[in-house]
């Protein structure tokens, strides 16, 4: 947007805001709501919104009373680590330490400010498109605007500009819920980057906000959409007063020391792990950004874990008062303006609670990453903490009245090596091999075991199974068959045969009620190929009806539903069903439509490449026909960031990743150099990120070498005396997709 900065005399006026500027906000250190003196103008505006905006005057919507209108321009990068010009525009502070946001969130300073002129931006925004919500692009137009130019004393201003709605609410409950969140989010930044004071500042007018709001909106219905995820645990409230306390508990100095093994030398078990404990409010291991927490990785909870069932009752102890939080933000989107969900210290008590006490997860809620009531585990582990693991999953498989998804965990941890610890999706498994866990069951209950796992596969697979509705009892029941494969390969064969042949009769009706592709995609095929190498001929027929239900444009894929094009023994019907299925593939890469030729392209390449297939012919050929793809695919720009350039990647004109330049050739290419791209240097660039030893290939090369770039890499595809199953071996993402 073009800046209207105003003349010398604003600018002199700038430089004494210690005399004129908007009164000082004081850090915020209380959750009262107070009552800021203002009588509101004579307006147009629905009343019930001014009188909302009286409310919010002093517990979050910004004052701009007797302040200058700035410009403030910070450079900044987003979650994604990619540069940001920001700018925001509002009052100054008196001490020139705050914004008043035009936007109504009052925020502190951290670039620099310019005098602008408040019509001729207002006039600016209201003629911008509004950027997509929560979108790393900020917007200063939003629900708050037309209460701050009131109180600004600007009326005729504020009428100018059309409601923005939000979330479909009433005018008075968009202000109230969009500060809301504005101050969630920032709170949550806050925490990540540790500026404890402004996050307390942040959490202070949140909680005020949450209590305006409860006075402020009507009962008209529930809202058109969905409020952002947030923490999970109690009332939104609640957990506002809970990370207003964790910020004081900071800002007073009691902040968790980083992990230090040898600080525990010498002491006696107890005092251990108390100090453990103690210290999980410490670093977060972030899985990712968006994402969660890795706690399964993290030193203390594993130190936790060594320390056996004698860590259990203290961690109960723990999930019982510990109200601490951590560092990390669980989040679902790359923008700082959406909220996240701060990551309780209770999430790490629970993982290293399961990790010595797997089965403790048949106690937990509906979801099985909340924790359960503290009084329930110590009822639990009083009768079961002498009990042997590989017991206590025959237990729960055994127990007819466990829901289905508890089903699925026991024939996986009695099928899993028993060095491995698993919590819900993660896993942490030494080099050394180690023999399943339900292995010192197996002499004297091998066969019973056998036969409860293709009765738990039937049950599941059934429409009318309780919790397993549809595709995800389907695709519970094709897992629990290939553990009853794993743990008895003679005794498997029917129960894979009769849960594959419920699923192709179904196979219309799934169709419908959901993404057939995701749900069973990966498990039907690994089911396929076990019938296979048990030589079930018949198992053809059933993976060329399930095939065509698969739609590589709108499907994440998974080698694991191509497992049957690489098993032993070679069948040449599949390989013919594989080898249709590819080229009905390719003819997706030259869509004019970017969706569809990058969705089919990212499923084509990614972890996909990384797996076996690639020692399936038409798949490679299949990589080829994407490499030669000429269709325009988009444009790249090299951006600079410190010492660090790379390209940065946009289709359709919204930015989709960033490309690294090959190391040691940054100077080769000026920052700001622009060019365009092809489908087909799209995905050579793809898979030079997912197989190891690949010839090199950069998607912003000048014309002619990126052609040469291209050929180098068809050729390498085209070469089929290569160890093509010990190129898929030698990448990071092989273990993706094997058991």
């Amino acid at each position: 947007m073009k800046i209207h900065l105003i003349g010398v005399a604003s600018i002199l006026t700038l430089a004494m805001l210690g005399s004129s500027g908007c009164d000082t906000p004081k850090p915020q250190t209380t959750l009262e709501v107070v009552e800021a003196k203002w009588i509101p103008p004579q307006t147009k505006i629905d009343p019930a919104y001014v009188e909302a905006g009286r409310r919010l005057l002093g517990n979050g919507l910004a004052d701009p009373r007797a302040g200058t209108f700035c410009v403030e321009k910070t450079a900044d990068q987003d979650l994604q680590a990619r540069p940001m010009a920001l700018e925001r525009y509002g009052w100054v502070s008196s001490d020139r330490k705050w914004l008043n946001g035009l936007d109504g969130v009052i925020s502190p300073i951290h670039g620099d400010i310019h005098p602008a002129n408040l019509e001729l931006v207002v006039n600016d925004l209201m003629r911008k498109p509004k950027p997509p919500r929560f979108s790393s692009e900020h917007s200063d137009l939003s629900p708050a605007t037309i209460a701050v130019l009131l109180v600004a004393g600007r009326p005729g201003l504020a009428e100018q500009i059309s409601f923005p709605e939000f979330y479909g609410q009433s005018p008075e409950a968009s202000l109230t819920e969009y500060l809301a969140l504005r101050y969630e989010a920032m709170a949550d930044t806050d925490l990540e980057q540790r500026k404890d004071q402004d996050g307390l500042s942040a959490a202070s007018y949140w909680v005020r906000v949450l209590r305006i709001q409860a006075g402020t909106e009507k009962p008209a219905g529930p809202p058109t959409q969905t409020r952002m995820p947030t923490n999970s645990r109690g009332t939104e409230l609640a957990k506002a007063t809970n990370l207003f306390n964790d910020f004081q508990r900071r800002v007073a100095g009691q902040e968790t020391q980083t992990y230090d093994p040898k600080s525990l030398t010498g002491l006696d078990k107890q005092t251990r792990i108390a100090k453990l404990i103690e210290a999980l409010a410490g670093e977060t291991p972030m899985i990712s950004n968006p994402g969660g927490a890795d706690w399964i990785g993290d030193p203390v909870c594993q130190a936790l874990a060594t320390e056996g069932a004698d860590a259990i009752p203290p961690l109960i102890d723990a999930l019982e008062r510990d109200k601490r939080l951590t560092r990390g933000v669980f989040r679902r989107t790359f923008s700082e303006t959406a909220p996240g969900a701060p990551i309780t210290v209770h999430s790490a008590e629970w993982t290293a609670i399961q990790m010595i006490w797997p089965t403790a997860v048949r106690y937990a809620n509906t979801n099985p990453g909340e924790s359960p009531d503290p009084a329930t585990l110590k009822a639990a582990w009083a009768k079961e903490g002498s009990v042997p693991d590989a017991q206590r999953w025959l237990n729960v498989l055994e127990d007819d009245r466990a829901e289905s998804r508890l089903w699925v965990d026991a024939a996986e941890n009695l099928v899993k090596p028993s060095n491995e610890i698993r919590v819900g999706w993660s896993r942490m498994t030494p080099a050394a091999k180690a023999p399943m866990t339900g292995e010192p069951l197996r002499a004297l209950q091998g066969a019973a075991i056998s036969a409860l796992l293709a009765k738990r596969a039937e049950q599941v697979a059934a429409p009318t199974a309780q919790n397993a509705q549809g595709l995800f009892g389907a695709g519970s029941a094709l897992r629990i068959a290939h553990l009853s494969y794993r743990w008895s390969r003679p005794d498997s064969l029917s129960c894979l045969q009769a849960v594959c042949r419920s699923i192709v009769s179904e196979l219309p009706s799934f169709d419908r009620e959901g993404n057939l592709k995701d749900n069973l995609g990966d498990p039907f095929g690994v089911a396929i190929a076990d019938r296979l190498t048990l030589k079930d001929a018949s198992a053809v027929q059933d993976y060329a009806a399930f095939v065509p239900y698969v739609k590589p444009e709108i499907w994440f894929t998974s080698p694991g539903f191509f497992r049957p094009l690489w098993t032993v023994p070679i069948n040449e019907a599949v390989q013919q069903i594989g080898t249709r299925y590819m080229k009905s593939w390719s003819a997706k890469f030259a869509s004019p439509d970017p969706k569809v030729w990058r969705s089919s392209l990212d499923c084509a390449v990614g972890t996909l490449a990384s797996s076996s297939i690639i020692q399936f012919r038409p798949y490679r050929q299949l990589l080829i026909e994407a490499i030669e793809t000429k269709t325009a695919g988009g444009e790249s720009e090299i951006v600079q960031m410190g010492d660090r350039k790379f390209a940065a990647c946009k289709i359709g004109g919204q930015a989709v990743t960033n490309w690294n330049i090959p190391q040691g050739s940054e100077a080769d290419y000026e920052t700001g150099n622009k060019s365009t791209f092809s489908v087909g240097d799209y995905a050579a660039q793809s898979l030079v990120q997912f197989v190891k030893g690949i010839p090199p290939f950069f998607a912003s090369l000048p014309g002619p070498k990126r052609g040469e770039a291209r050929k180098a890499i068809v050729n390498w595809l085209s070469d089929d005396k290569r160890d093509w199953e010990a190129v898929a071996r030698s990448s990071p993402f092989y273990s993706i997709g094997q058991d």
